[in-house]
């Protein structure tokens, strides 16, 4: 089976991160798979961070802007797609939906849903145009839905006007391999972490501001960013604002996360809304205690006992309770080893791959093994779109 994970970017968020270690797993599931992004990174990348990966990008950095590009890059993706043959497109991000819409895709499809940041609520102008597109994406591409959520598939169903029922849910997951369990004693001092992309729904604003309450009690206390963004530079202006350069860490981006992240205390997870964050879900396996907002997403993770969940929006109650988890060790060690377990449990790297694999064998018809023929066959039995001219920007390994 020949599968394109196509996505916006490949910057360090979530569903970008799912959509590399697919890519990844494709030869074990029996899958020749290839990554497509409409641009390139607007940030500086780990040299390693597409080691191995087949990757084609439509755009260089700076040339793709929204939504003036949506056209020329359907345009390209229509090129793309006719020189990799695929029998499956999975599609991981909104705007790659759109772009797959408007080319007119021939192939069967999965869009993949991994975030609140399609605007389906609300009676504005912007939220019901951007609702009307969605659901002329969905009906558009015409092919199966998946969600990384419960919380987000219920809202997904609303949102694009079809049944809950024909959502297929496919959790994210983590290679525990890489995020061994280490049980940490609490203690007086803290280092809080703060994991993800640095833009304005992930609230890194409101942990700077949770941690100038924390600092009130825990004088010692430390802060580290780990991740990029768009954000970086007025965050790093607060806190020297603040005179907290000594206390506040950036870390950037990092091949491997996990390595700081061991002598982490706790992790804030301050977002506005979440699908199922992947860096919860690391922190969780990690033996690290997660406390964030009490949204869709988050508490689908933190949920019976496996986490502290705190009122969205109350940065006070986030520097209050961490103060708490920090003198009750017997809670803290508790809520770690249960933490741990429902990641063994729901959240395996190997799970989420074999699910999506999985569904997106039945979506294309294609049997498991790679060597049944059908690598040269199922592309020629379907229309496919195809355009005159050079190709598009780059092609990696």
């Amino acid at each position: 089976m020949r599968v394109v994970l196509l996505v916006e970017s490949p910057e360090l968020a979530g569903a970008e991160r799912v959509v590399l270690e697919l890519a990844r797993a494709g030869r074990g599931e029996g899958a020749e798979a290839h990554v497509v992004t409409l641009r390139e990174s607007e940030t500086t990348l780990p040299g390693s961070h597409y080691g191995g990966v087949r990757r084609q990008v439509l755009f260089r950095r700076g040339e793709f802007g929204w939504p003036q590009s949506a056209l020329s890059a359907a345009w390209r993706l229509r090129r793309a797609l006719a020189q990799l043959r695929p029998e499956v497109l999975a599609i991981h991000t909104p705007k790659a939906a759109v772009v797959a819409a408007l080319a007119g895709i021939k192939v069967p499809t999965l869009w993949v849903l991994h975030g609140h940041d399609i605007c389906w609520d609300g009676g504005s102008l912007r939220r019901r145009f951007s609702r009307a597109l969605q659901r002329w994406t969905r009906r558009r591409l015409g092919g199966r839905v998946a969600a990384v959520s419960a919380s987000l598939a219920d809202h997904a169903a609303a949102g694009l006007a079809m049944p809950r029922q024909s959502i297929t849910l496919i959790p994210n997951g983590v290679d525990l391999r890489r995020f061994r369990f280490q049980q940490k004693a609490s203690r007086s001092e803290a280092t809080v972490c703060v994991l993800g992309r640095l833009v304005p729904w992930k609230g890194p604003m409101q942990a700077l501001n949770a941690f100038g309450r924390l600092r009130e009690k825990v004088p010692s206390a430390q802060l580290w960013f780990v991740g990029d963004g768009p954000m970086r530079q007025a965050l790093e202006a607060e806190v020297t604002a603040r005179g907290w350069n000594d206390v506040v860490t950036f870390w950037g981006t990092l091949p491997k996360p996990e390595e700081p992240l061991r002598e982490a205390t706790v992790l804030w997870l301050p977002s506005e809304s979440e699908g199922l964050p992947v860096a919860c879900i690391e922190l969780m396996a990690s033996g690290v205690p997660v406390i964030g907002f009490d949204v869709p997403g988050v508490s689908d993770l933190l949920k019976d006992g496996c986490g502290v969940l705190v009122p969205p929006g109350n940065a006070a109650k986030l520097a209050d309770e961490t103060l708490a988890l920090l003198n009750d060790p017997e809670r803290y060690r508790t809520i770690a080893r249960a933490a741990r377990a429902r990641v063994e449990n729901e959240y395996s790297l190997e799970r989420m791959c074999a699910a999506h694999y999985s569904l997106m064998r039945e979506i294309s018809g294609v049997g498991s093994r790679p060597d049944d023929g059908s690598l040269s066959r199922g592309f020629h039995t379907r229309k496919s779109p195809r355009q005159k001219g050079a190709g598009v920007a780059t092609l990696t390994k």
